[in-house]
């Protein structure tokens, strides 16, 4: 009873302290929720047989990681995401799915840009998009046209264009470290967990950021996602650095008033 009613960092101290009852708890709690996402992770790679094993390999690499003395020191439900996600990609993408993943460089690291995950999240954070945003940021980031050019093609003017690629730049970059928590079947926690991601990229409205803090006040799962991304996500960290920087970057764009670039 006093394990059922313990919070989950309580419930990893207890873990790391060698009660393995504690880490029994933390399954039980999670085991649906994770499984599902391992279903709709592996449903996307068009391997949904896999969904059973990939969730008991992330459980054993979590497992092994806090006996280790590394792993999660609070907000378990997103590490434990994390790695189903990691050994999804593992799994479908390699020929070794249980490929060995470095869970020594952060104690509850995301994926950074020098892992095989985060191209993948890129890419899912990219198909997110509406396709006419998709299709901006492929033109400006990878083919180089500027705004003048676009104009044309998307039937606006530049200016138009230039304000809609700041807009199709700053959702990519939300959809990214929205892509890194866990699916959600409250409404309540998927608004909130979106403002948790917006919140990491932008500043909120203080309606969006009342909002938030009152959900989060009465949400332990929700407080611990936004502590969590706030550790992971904070300035001049590693997300900086992830390979679809191109597409966050400001285009140098040429208007028809002259050479400046889109901030």
């Amino acid at each position: 009873m006093r394990r059922q009613r313990a919070h989950d960092d309580t419930l990893l101290a207890w873990t790391r302290a060698g009660d393995p009852d504690a880490f029994a708890e933390l399954y039980r709690r999670h085991r649906a929720d994770a499984l599902r996402y391992a279903e709709s992770l592996c449903r996307r790679h068009r391997r949904p047989d896999l969904a059973d094993d990939v969730l008991a390999e992330a459980v054993r690499k979590t497992l092994d990681a806090i006996s280790r003395g590394l792993g999660p020191r609070h907000g378990f439900r997103p590490y434990l995401f994390t790695v189903v996600r990691s050994v999804t990609v593992n799994a479908t993408t390699r020929s070794h799915p249980t490929a060995p993943i470095d869970e020594t460089q952060q104690d509850h690291s995301v994926p950074g840009p020098d892992d095989d995950l985060t191209p993948s999240i890129a890419v899912d954070a990219l198909t997110s998009l509406p396709a006419r945003w998709q299709q901006l940021l492929w033109a400006t980031a990878v083919a180089g046209a500027d705004y003048g050019q676009l104009s044309t093609s998307f039937g606006i003017s530049p200016a138009a264009v230039a304000s809609m690629a700041m807009r199709a730049r700053e959702a990519l970059r939300v959809a990214f470290v929205r892509s890194h928590l866990p699916p959600t079947a409250s409404p309540q926690c998927h608004e909130a967990l979106d403002l948790v991601a917006r919140r990491v990229v932008t500043e909120l409205s203080r309606p969006q950021q009342s909002s938030l803090d009152r959900h989060t006040d009465g949400c332990p799962s929700c407080r611990d996602a936004q502590g969590y991304l706030h550790t992971e996500f904070a300035p001049s960290s590693r997300f900086a650095g992830a390979p679809v920087a191109e597409l966050f970057r400001p285009s140098r764009t040429s208007h028809r008033s002259g050479e400046r670039e889109i901030a």
